[in-house]
């Protein structure tokens, strides 16, 4: 898939603190980037807060990984919606290095759908 063919792109450069003893990134950081581009995906494209009363709950993550990345490289992270059912909806993910021009990792995430209680007052 073309990274065009993601609703949502984030683009940043690789910090320092992403960077494990092998000299690349560590893969724990991908997980923050693809939360982080999904929160971006709900603000930008969604239009949806996340302090709402329509909440999610993580049921499923898969990433795989392709290609190393490493320290300063330029990033993309792409995020669109890939299924739809009725209590639940997947995202897809794929993470670009633009330095490369190469795919680094994919992967998706599967959310169910809830509602929110406010808290009463004790």
């Amino acid at each position: 898939m073309a990274l065009t063919d993601f609703r949502c792109i984030t683009h940043f450069q690789v910090p320092f603190c992403d960077i494990d003893m092998l000299q690349h990134v560590n893969n724990a950081s991908y997980v923050v980037w693809v939360e982080t581009v999904r929160c971006n995906y709900f603000a930008e494209v969604l239009k949806e807060s996340l302090a709402g009363t329509n909440g999610v709950i993580l049921a499923r993550l898969e990433l795989n990984y392709e290609q190393p990345l490493d320290y300063r490289e330029q990033v993309a992270v792409g995020c669109r919606i890939s299924r739809i059912g009725r209590k639940s909806f997947d995202f897809a993910y794929e993470i670009w290095s633009e330095t490369h021009r190469v795919r680094a990792a994919r992967g998706s995430r599967r959310w169910l759908r809830m509602t929110i209680q406010p808290r009463r007052p004790s």
